[in-house]
């Protein structure tokens, strides 16, 4: 059986989660067709979905309230890239799992959100 979904290109983990299933849930999309996306998480796992689920994901300025740590993957063990301080200004990329990707200045990377919220909208 031939493969029907068209591949598209794709960039780096930046440039690429741009897209959101219900619930801020990040995707990068792999393939399409009239009604679905293959798409595919951040852990590396994929999904088809219904073209429907599908929003452009919007970035946004926050605060973060308290020191924590800046992972390189959606995961308490990875390695840490950075430390981030109480009042450091963010930009907000998306979520999974537990976990907000970040940039903040020439970084990117995962920060863990508590059970009580660690950022404050700007």
């Amino acid at each position: 059986m031939a493969n029907r979904y068209k591949n598209l290109k794709t960039n780096a983990i930046t440039s690429t989660l741009n897209y959101q299933l219900a619930g801020k849930t990040m995707v990068t999309i792999s393939a399409a067709t009239r009604n679905s996306y293959k798409v595919i998480y951040p852990d590396n796992t994929s999904a088809i979905v219904n073209a429907s689920q599908i929003k452009s994901l919007i970035e946004r300025t926050e605060t973060i309230r308290y020191q924590q740590p800046l992972y390189d993957a959606p995961d308490s063990n990875a390695a840490q890239i950075a430390a981030l301080s109480a009042k450091d200004n963010v930009k907000i990329k998306g979520i999974y799992k537990g976990y907000q990707l970040i940039s903040f200045g020439d970084k990117t990377g995962w920060i863990k959100i508590p059970s009580s919220k660690n950022t404050a909208s700007k």
